[in-house]
């Protein structure tokens, strides 16, 4: 088993700690998003799979390791009351999905609703490294809210009524959040 670069060790090991701590996947999907990506840098296939069990493994020791130290109620758990709270007012809610294409697909499929807030795996890989969540808001049509719209000044009261900093800025609500998700399967 031979990596390439150091460097590209510690890539493989940076995603596999993102996708552990993002904590929306199955262990096994972990294992499969992690092991395409190890598979692209080793051709034998049994140096990869032992590779990314050991990479995923790491990851999991390390986030089982710090959540014994988090608070009892972290930023997370403030961000998922708030979503609720949107859920109730008609808002679809999409969290971690691929793009912008799977926000429009859920809109035009689900049943009718007010708007869709959503956002994307890459949106969490960077509040998990920025400690910042793009939150994207559209309408019903699936045009971004703006400035001027009653339903941007809604949103943003909910975050902070939920204890949420957040601000909007370029189309999206940026919330400042310590990414802190326990994972609900293993």
């Amino acid at each position: 088993m031979t990596i390439r670069k150091d460097q590209t060790l510690k890539e493989l090991s940076d995603f596999a700690r993102l996708v552990v701590r993002a904590g929306y996947l199955p262990r096994s999907a972990v294992l499969t998003e992690v092991g395409e990506f190890v598979r692209a840098e080793l051709d034998d296939a049994d140096a990869s799979a032992q590779l990314t069990e050991q990479l995923v493994g790491r990851a999991e020791t390390q986030l089982d390791k710090e959540m014994r130290t988090w608070p009892e109620r972290t930023d997370n758990d403030a961000l998922t009351a708030a979503l609720a709270d949107l859920r109730s007012r008609g808002y679809l809610l999409l969290e971690y999905c691929q793009d912008h294409f799977d926000a429009t697909a859920a809109l035009r499929a689900g049943p009718e609703a007010a708007g869709i807030v959503f956002f994307t795996e890459t949106d969490v890989w960077h509040a998990i490294t920025e400690r910042m969540l793009e939150l994207k808001v559209w309408h019903a049509d699936t045009s971004n809210v703006v400035a001027a719209d009653p339903e941007l000044t809604m949103v943003l009261e909910v975050l902070q009524r939920h204890g949420l900093s957040a601000r909007f800025d370029e189309g999206r609500i940026e919330v400042t959040v310590t990414w802190r998700r326990r994972p609900s399967i293993r």
